[in-house]
């Protein structure tokens, strides 16, 4: 499913932020907010907040929080 979505704009030409996930964790992330029956924002305090979860979408924020 990763190979039919394109990637984003940073890995072609390199400018502008780097994004916290790639495709395959955005489609873990949209997968996750389905499955748990999430809102945008509640998903992303429990991303910022639960490991288990940013292992699944394949990314490690440490202290860094998404806003």
């Amino acid at each position: 499913l990763a190979c039919k979505i394109p990637a984003p704009s940073f890995y072609k030409s390199g400018r502008g932020r780097k994004p916290f996930l790639n495709v395959e964790g955005g489609i873990a992330l949209m997968f996750l907010k389905h499955y748990l029956g999430l809102s945008d924002e509640l998903l992303i305090a429990r991303l910022n907040t639960d490991w288990s979860m940013q292992y699944f979408c394949g990314v490690q924020l440490g202290l860094r929080k998404i806003k």
